[in-house]
């Protein structure tokens, strides 16, 4: 539902969502979080950093840290808009060594997949 009014506003002539700071990649920042999902019992599907690592290359492999956060807020009009979605989103932030970061947004039911932010 809150998908179709996301498009009602942009088809009236609103900004389209961008995300709230702090972001990266075009991800809003929400909470830190714990890299690892509550239940999965070590089920690969769910490994978060892994599935991340992977989407990102050979470029990030190296990293020098990974953290997870939940989805934060985007802003519409300048008012702050939280989008929902089926399943939950995980944002892993990879910083490397040069202190350069990239972002991954993760959509997990039955497995991540790669999510991609609203534009």
């Amino acid at each position: 539902m809150r998908l179709v009014c996301l498009i009602a506003l942009v088809a009236a002539g609103c900004t389209g969502p961008r995300p709230a700071d702090p972001s990266v990649d075009g991800w809003p920042l929400g909470a830190e979080e714990d890299c690892e999902i509550d239940f999965t019992y070590g089920d690969p599907r769910y490994d978060v950093v892994a599935v991340a690592s992977r989407k990102t290359g050979d470029v990030w492999a190296g990293a020098s840290e990974a953290r997870c956060y939940g989805e934060g807020l985007y802003l519409v009009d300048g008012k702050p808009f939280l989008l929902n979605r089926s399943g939950y989103v995980k944002i892993v932030v990879f910083t490397a060594a040069d202190g350069s970061r990239r972002a991954v947004g993760l959509q997990c039911v039955g497995g991540c997949v790669l999510a991609r932010p609203p534009s």
